[in-house]
């Protein structure tokens, strides 16, 4: 019987030892990470983990499925997005092409109409590529940039905006015979990179007027 009892022993704590060499920790001051072949985790002091919540660490916050493992990749209630390393985003496009806020929350209005508070003249710097056909208007991942130069974020500032199909162009050819109105899809032809200053929006937010006064 004892010879038994010891082989089970045995048994039991070599299981012990697999999953503990399995299980990847990483320490911090009061708590440290903890990984295993199914995803990360944050074991707090007193050997607790958070579950079904968020926690800030080291600056960064992250939220905790039910079964305690870290979200990644994925909104989190609709509102907020946590990315491949589970830190939530903030002031910036999520993969799928959504803006969210300092806050981490999702702009539901994607042009941030505070941008004309920051510059004195904003600019937008758009891509064909980044472009989504969306029925009445496109919807373009931008760089933003401002014509003061104390103030220029070097197009390290990304937002979203809707660019109506019906706006209009103020466009200088450069020929000397100054700036004309043209329509936007005459504009857009042949062009891969355009730049949107100064834009007008409608109730919407749609931009419905813009300038390009150094068009090629």
């Amino acid at each position: 019987m004892k010879k038994k009892f010891g082989y089970l022993l045995a048994v039991v704590l070599l299981g012990a030892v697999s999953i503990s060499t399995a299980t990847t920790t990483y320490a911090y001051a009061g708590g440290g990470w903890k990984r295993n072949n199914v995803g990360w985790w944050w074991e707090d002091s007193n050997r607790s983990y958070p579950r079904s919540q968020w926690r800030l660490i080291n600056h960064k916050w992250y939220y905790f499925h039910s079964s305690g493992y870290m979200a990644h990749d994925q909104w989190i209630g609709g509102k907020y997005y946590v990315g491949e390393d589970g830190d939530m985003y903030v002031n910036r496009v999520t993969p799928d092409g959504y803006m969210v806020d300092g806050s981490g929350k999702w702009i539901p209005n994607y042009y941030d109409k505070n941008l004309h508070k920051v510059f004195s003249t904003v600019e937008l710097d758009a891509s064909r590529a980044l472009m989504k056909d969306k029925g009445e208007y496109y919807e373009c991942v931008v760089d933003v940039d401002g014509a003061d130069d104390e103030s220029d974020m070097g197009n390290d500032y990304k937002s979203i905006v809707r660019l109506s199909k019906s706006a209009k162009v103020d466009w200088d050819a450069m020929n000397g015979k100054g700036p004309k109105t043209i329509s936007l899809s005459e504009y857009m032809k042949g062009r891969d990179f355009f730049r949107i200053s100064n834009p007008k929006l409608d109730k919407r937010g749609y931009i419905i007027r813009f300038g390009d006064y150094f068009a090629s």
